[in-house]
């Protein structure tokens, strides 16, 4: 709750004047005054963090209402920009130095300025006048998590088309190869400050030759320490305005990325059981039913880490229409030609509401068949799980599934939290947005929960089945043959 009393505004709104911490929200972070949040509908203000976690309870007179968390929230920041302020106070210097330098010589003291003072002032007037006048030129750095929108958002931008669009408006895309090459982050030592981290060469000559806007895209950055994400901040300090972009994924759709990334990373050379290298992932049904932290999100994760130095704008993924049209149109500020463009092309088109890929459960179903003697030896592992997925997207042949029980309630209350956190941190601009939004998000769980993305493969089951018991007898058989007859 709220620590100090409300106070009557001018508006006959209350607003808490608090800039205590009010409590600690399940990130661990403390939640300050600096941020208003007007719920839509109502009269009553109330003070939290804008990138907080935290629901709060608003007070009335009446009685204590708990923070929905699908009410309409406008946030407006109380801090002012410190950009703003320091162009104006070298703007007020400017002046006063002009004025000094004229009320000198229309007076008698103006014998006493040299030619050298004369160059000197009007060196400093002209610095500063370049000073305030410069305006950065601007980088859109697009920083995933994961390989959310990466893939889609690269195939538009390097498209050669959409390079010449860009150009017209004034922007230049930063090639994968030569981000990938900035992971490299050579550590420059000195005896002063040891070890500081730089990006390559070429990208800190692009980063500050390039005369046009930049735009970029490697979800690889998006877990950077802090020694390398102060490497962006050397190279982008005097030279560009960044923006980092973080894709928001639901956590209900992100749990079979999440799942697959971290086993697929340990079963790289796909070995059989029995063999050495061999890695058997949990199935994905018991990898839910044993999730103990629901407080993590890698999109709150990587906007915590970034916003530490840059400038953040959130990403919503789940937006209707074409992925990579959205991002050029919403985060590439000016890039009119290709959105244009785009937005032509994709009018028709929207992004399939299909979740995340189901690979890991093709490669169960094949560790399990080959435990039980259903798959030759010499097979292997990598092509029997593939030839499982062609046949079951072709024939759509009956896959029975474990679901979880326990945690889908847990999941479901996380996944709603940070649904809000997303919306009120920007990933929604309208009331309109904010509504339909939560519309789609309810869509969105329950066809998690009829299409079974929150279940994992049954094996045992599955092999009881007489379309999967033909499919791996005739594979055998083929293998056998193949290997017989040479």
């Amino acid at each position: 709750d709220i620590k100090k009393p409300f106070r009557e505004t001018s508006k006959g709104k209350r607003s808490s004047s608090t800039s205590e911490p009010i409590e600690h929200h399940p990130t661990g972070l403390p939640i300050y005054a600096n941020v208003i949040i007007t719920m839509k509908d109502s009269a009553h203000v109330a003070w939290i963090r804008k990138d907080s976690m935290h629901l709060p309870r608003i007070k009335n007179n009446m009685n204590d209402s708990v923070f929905n968390p699908r009410m309409r929230y406008s946030i407006k920041e109380v801090a002012y920009i410190p950009r703003i302020r320091n162009l104006l106070l070298l703007m007020v210097m400017a002046i006063v130095i002009i004025d000094a330098k004229y009320l000198l010589l229309a007076n008698e003291s103006s014998q006493y300025i040299d030619d050298a003072e004369h160059r000197m002032l009007d060196s400093f007037t002209s610095n500063m006048f370049e000073v305030v006048m410069r305006r950065k030129r601007s980088l859109v750095l697009h920083v995933g998590p994961q390989n959310t929108g990466e893939d889609s958002i690269q195939a538009t931008l390097s498209n050669e088309e959409s390079e010449g669009l860009l150009r017209s408006d004034n922007y230049a895309y930063i090639t994968p190869d030569a981000m990938k090459r900035s992971r490299s982050y050579q550590c420059n030592e000195t005896i002063t400050t040891g070890c500081s981290r730089t990006l390559s060469s070429d990208l800190i000559e692009l980063l500050e030759n390039e005369d046009k806007n930049l735009v970029a895209s490697n979800a690889l950055i998006s877990d950077l320490d802090d020694s390398r994400r102060q490497a962006w901040v050397n190279a982008t300090k005097e030279t560009r305005d960044v923006t980092v972009v973080v894709d928001y994924v639901r956590l209900h759709e992100l749990l079979r990325n999440r799942y697959n990334e971290v086993h697929a990373a340990k079963m790289a050379d796909r070995k059989w059981p029995g063999r050495r290298g061999f890695y058997k992932p949990p199935p994905f049904s018991d990898y839910i039913e044993k999730m103990d932290d629901f407080k993590y999100h890698e999109s709150v994760r990587t906007y915590k880490e970034w916003a530490k130095d840059f400038k953040v704008s959130i990403f919503n993924t789940h937006q209707e229409g074409d992925l990579a049209t959205n991002f050029v149109c919403q985060e590439t500020q000016g890039a009119n030609h290709l959105c244009n463009k785009l937005t032509k092309e994709n009018q028709r088109k929207q992004d399939s509401k299909s979740l995340s890929p189901m690979y890991m459960d093709y490669d169960t179903l094949a560790v399990y068949a080959f435990e039980e003697g259903l798959i030759h030896e010499n097979e292997k592992r990598l092509e029997v799980a593939q030839a499982i997925q062609d046949h079951h997207e072709k024939t759509n042949e009956y896959i029975p599934r474990a679901c979880p029980t326990k945690n889908l309630r847990k999941i479901k209350r996380a996944s709603t939290k940070f649904e809000q956190w997303a919306l009120m941190n920007g990933a929604s601009e309208s009331d309109s947005d904010f509504d339909s939004n939560w519309a789609d998000f309810d869509e969105s769980w329950s066809m998690a929960l009829e299409n079974g993305h929150l279940c994992g493969v049954d094996p045992e089951a599955a092999l009881e089945e007489e379309g999967w018991q033909d499919f791996f007898r005739l594979r055998y058989v083929q293998k056998s043959s193949q290997l017989y007859f040479g």
